[in-house]
């Protein structure tokens, strides 16, 4: 017997969306629910990530066009620290994975 909850992003609009359901046959479990916890963590730390580069990007916009060098520092910097988190991210995975 398995315990998930509803965390994917198509479940919140759900009232029900955060009880805990039981399922005897994993089968049985709908589709649109994430197998564990980690589905959450993983779409907070995507949408993280994205929006970070996103900054960088925008960062290195304002730099092309106002030629002011505070803009590519911060755009270098975002950029850097965001590679940096994303890749240990994921090197956890694939130890956890491993292991």
């Amino acid at each position: 017997m398995r315990s998930i909850t509803g965390c994917c992003a198509n479940c919140w609009s759900r009232p029900d969306a955060y009880d805990i359901v039981t399922f005897e046959d994993e089968k049985a479990a709908p589709q649109g629910f994430c197998q564990t916890r980690s589905g959450l963590v993983m779409l907070l730390f995507r949408w993280l990530v994205f929006f970070l580069l996103l900054s960088a990007g925008v960062s290195f916009a304002f730099y092309a066009t106002t030629g002011q060098a505070r803009f590519k520092r911060w755009g270098i910097i975002v950029l850097k620290w965001t590679l940096l988190a994303a890749a240990g991210f994921f090197l956890v995975l694939v130890l956890e994975r491993i292991a």
